[in-house]
């Protein structure tokens, strides 16, 4: 009697979730809702369950591109279905919130076509005889998004049961325990490479007329899949880029729990310098900066980060971050055009009356220059249309003609004057 197989099932994760996986959610519901639909034929059919899912099955020796897709959204028992959609729903919905929706999307379809590729390649190769047999279920594509996610997560951790096979039936054990995900994923690959080699020699034994039991798992398919996982993550840089979002985790761990955060510092500036411009970095130096008490070099990185996001044309982020810190430093003063983009960029967010403040920092800060002729117009403009301010406006449009003669929007001003006057008589 041979030893009793012991599977390790995940069934959470530790990663906290940012935001929806739609796709995630949309592939599972799809899975779910065929094989609901195919649930009554499936078991009426199932001495024949083969020719019933041949035209949704993808076969080596007729290959089709419509086949290439559908097979993967067949599962031929509850089983089978269960234990591919667990680990879709655990590690898709971690690899969408690190990739986004559409590169997720990609991602998970091109593991698909790899993992089908390759069973091909494999099948005409070594084992021809097996050419007719139909290919379902979608573990080559979750091979593939496991694949990428123990690069890009690799500090994940999954909560983990041992279930036993005993006859076919999978019986689990009551001693729930935390493995890290790429330890998951190492064993998954290895007993996936050690099977599928096995399944290539059973074949070559099987010309010697030695009896040996058929595997009929497509263990080339879950292959390919990793295979292209390991692949997007040299490309992609994701063992670089899961440095970056831990080290953001611990940055506002430490903020949020008061806990040393040097550590989280020296991450974070090694980081910067690779990526100078990275605003959510910016963002927590800033953040640290000012849990440890240095005031100044918070607000430095907050100025720097206010610079990025106007240059980047991120409004709403540059508005959010000018007016944290402008409560955090009511004495801070842009350079002359940042100032004076800002303002712009306060006002095209209606947010009216701090715009017509930053435009004053402008004239009051860099009075002779072009940045103060510009915003004594715009300010006026302000105060006269959304902040029914007549007598600011005024003055402001009568200082832009005394202290700049000759300035390009002298006939605009005197207009605006005019306006200003017939409306206040």
């Amino acid at each position: 009697m041979g030893p009793i197989p012991v599977t390790p099932l995940p069934y959470a994760t530790d990663h906290p979730q940012r935001k929806v996986p739609y796709v995630t959610y949309s592939i599972l519901a799809v899975n779910i809702l065929v094989f609901a639909s195919f649930w009554n034929y499936i078991f009426s059919y199932y001495p024949h369950i083969k020719g019933f899912l041949d035209p949704w099955a993808f076969s080596v020796s007729h290959p089709n591109l419509i086949t290439l897709f559908t097979h993967a959204f067949i599962q031929i028992d509850p089983f089978h279905l269960l234990g591919n959609m667990l680990l879709l729903w655990l590690v898709g919905r971690v690899l969408e919130d690190g990739l986004g929706h559409t590169l997720f999307t990609l991602f998970y379809f091109a593991s698909l076509v790899m993992a089908t590729l390759l069973y091909g390649i494999i099948e005409r190769t070594f084992m021809p005889g097996a050419m007719d047999a139909s290919l379902i279920g979608a573990s080559g594509a979750i091979s593939g998004v496991m694949g990428l996610a123990a690069f890009r997560f690799y500090r994940l951790r999954v909560r983990t049961i041992p279930i036993l096979t005993i006859c076919c039936l999978p019986i689990p054990i009551p001693v729930k325990f935390w493995v890290p995900f790429w330890i998951y994923a190492v064993y998954f690959a290895v007993k996936e490479v050690y099977a599928g080699v096995m399944q290539i020699s059973t074949v070559s034994i099987g010309h010697f007329n030695i009896d040996v039991p058929e595997d009929h798992v497509a263990h080339w398919a879950h292959i390919g899949g990793l295979l292209l996982g390991v692949l997007a993550a040299f490309m992609l840089d994701s063992v670089k880029e899961g440095k970056r979002g831990y080290a953001l985790e611990d940055a506002t761990k430490a903020v949020n729990e008061g806990i040393p955060a040097n550590a989280s510092m020296q991450q974070l500036e090694e980081i910067l310098r690779e990526r100078p411009n990275d605003p959510e970095v910016l963002e927590a130096i800033s953040a640290l900066a000012m849990y440890n008490g240095d005031q100044e070099k918070s607000r430095q990185f907050s100025i720097r980060l206010l610079q990025v996001c106007l240059r980047a044309h991120e409004n709403a982020r540059a508005v959010s971050t000018y007016l944290s810190l402008l409560y955090a430093f009511p004495d801070t003063v842009l350079p002359a055009k940042e100032q004076l983009a800002i303002a712009s960029t306060l006002e095209g967010s209606m947010h009216y009356q701090e715009s017509a403040q930053a435009f004053g920092l402008v004239i009051e800060h860099y009075p002779q220059s072009r940045e103060a002729e510009n915003a004594l117009l715009r300010s006026a403009q302000l105060h006269h249309r959304y902040l029914r301010d007549s007598t600011s406006a005024k003055y402001m449009l009568e200082a832009l003609l005394q202290d700049f003669p000759g300035s390009p929007w002298e006939s605009l001003a005197r207009e605006r004057l005019r306006e200003i006057e017939k409306n206040t008589r």
